[in-house]
């Protein structure tokens, strides 16, 4: 749907339209974990709203290209440059994803080892979310937290985090982020000698999925799942 929506934007040249396509493809293509993807198509979302004199996207365009950049070679510079395109985001006035935008820097930090700025970019994260009510990434929110506790050895904390993730995302009735939590948190458990327990959290969630399975998401709960049966 989204190829086929940039193709009716090509054919339109409706500014905002051909402009945010790209944009909208990207944060998708983000969400697959498919950063090659992510940056083409954030690049040509700055190249658009450049061309039309959107600042808005050029800005969000920034802050994808950045992330992508970062998760696939983590450095400084893209640090530097998702948050410039967070300030001419805000700039503009617009707050809508901002905490998707939080969690992709945060992760971003995560790659590079900045810890401590990472938790402090998840807490600026939930207090948005909490002003604002946007929430469809909260159960990431907590998941990256929990990933950075890893990275400090607080296992217990991190466990924490995973199953708040868990809990929200299956009160929201996200399971793609639900799979991400449970598998974060199955990997845990395997990882203390508590096989048995994380194939029966991750296996009933990876097999009510019935399409996406050549995704990233989809292909390591796989490959966990058949690691946890040998």
């Amino acid at each position: 749907m989204a190829e086929e929506a940039l193709e009716i934007a090509k054919r339109v040249k409706h500014s905002l339209s051909y402009s945010r396509g790209p944009y909208l493809a990207s944060g998708l293509h983000a969400f697959r974990r498919e950063w090659p993807v992510v940056e083409t198509r954030a690049t040509a979302a700055i190249a658009a709203g450049q061309q039309y004199g959107l600042a808005m996207v050029v800005a969000v365009g920034r802050i994808m290209r950045a992330s992508a950049q970062a998760m696939l070679k983590p450095n400084d510079e893209s640090l530097t440059e998702i948050r410039d395109g967070l300030a001419a985001y805000r700039a503009t006035g617009a707050r809508f994803q901002g905490t998707f935008h939080l969690v992709l820097l945060a992760q971003a930090l995560a790659a590079r080892g900045r810890h401590e700025e990472g938790f402090a970019t998840l807490r600026d994260a939930m207090t948005l979310a909490e002003e604002t009510g946007e929430r469809f990434v909260e159960a990431e929110i907590h998941r990256v937290e929990g990933n950075l506790w890893l990275f400090r050895n607080g296992s217990a904390e991190a466990e924490t985090c995973y199953k708040r993730s868990l809990d929200v995302a299956r009160a929201q009735g996200a399971r793609s982020l639900e799979l991400r939590a449970a598998a974060d948190l199955a990997r845990l458990w395997a990882g203390r000698g508590d096989r048995a327990r994380a194939a029966d959290l991750l296996g009933p969630i990876y097999g009510g999925f019935t399409e996406g399975l050549d995704t990233a998401d989809l292909k390591e709960a796989k490959a966990l799942l058949d690691q946890l049966a040998h």
